[in-house]
């Protein structure tokens, strides 16, 4: 049951990703708050079990799957808005990089938990421990950006004099994004080398 918990805690953090996306952009949504919640909020959450399911069977990492899901994820999020496809992809993506520093953050917590197991190989999936906090700090981080995403960053997006910005904002959280999955290490044993970890 564990090893099928540890994959679902790393698709799990999906779904403070979508709240925060959504935050700034509620007064642009197709339909009411508490519908797209009825059918968004499981959706995901059987996407996150599902997911997790899969990689525990197959043992595949997460982002065998993840990587392929965001992009469909980010179409339904521009499907329910009523917003230019750049301003959605470009704030769907900028949660995305936050989320990707907070992973190796939570790669970092892992590799601690991990320093006296004597693991050999690279392990498929954050331990509970780890996973437990991506999720954690994910929440914490929606809370965080809760009142400048809902005023900030939404009167951002109804400022159409701001609207080139967007053609080109997108970059900067890809950048974030790959810098990131470059970060980390090809051999567990890397993370113990000198100073690394």
């Amino acid at each position: 049951m564990t090893d099928i918990l540890r994959p679902v805690l790393e698709f799990s953090v999906i779904i403070p990703g979508i709240l925060l996306a959504y935050l700034p952009v509620k007064s642009y949504l197709r339909q009411t708050p508490l519908k797209l919640t009825a059918w968004l909020f499981p959706l995901l959450l059987g996407i996150c079990i599902f997911g997790g399911v899969v990689c525990c069977t197959f043992h595949f990492p997460t982002r065998w799957i993840l990587f392929p899901l965001l992009p469909v994820i980010m179409l339904i999020y521009h499907k329910t808005l009523k917003i230019s496809v750049w301003k959605s992809v470009s704030i769907f993506l900028a949660v995305f990089a936050v989320f990707a520093c907070v992973n190796s953050l939570s790669r970092t917590v892992n590799a601690l938990i991990t320093a006296n197991l004597h693991i050999t190989e690279n392990e498929l999936w954050f331990r509970i421990g780890a996973g437990i906090f991506y999720n954690v700090i994910c929440l914490l981080f929606v809370l965080a950006a809760w009142y400048p995403a809902r005023h900030c960053v939404q009167t951002m997006i109804a400022d159409e004099n701001f609207a080139q910005t967007w053609y080109v904002f997108w970059i900067l959280p890809v950048i974030f994004i790959g810098v990131n999955l470059f970060m980390i290490p090809k051999y567990r044993s890397t993370l113990y080398t000198g100073r690394v970890l």
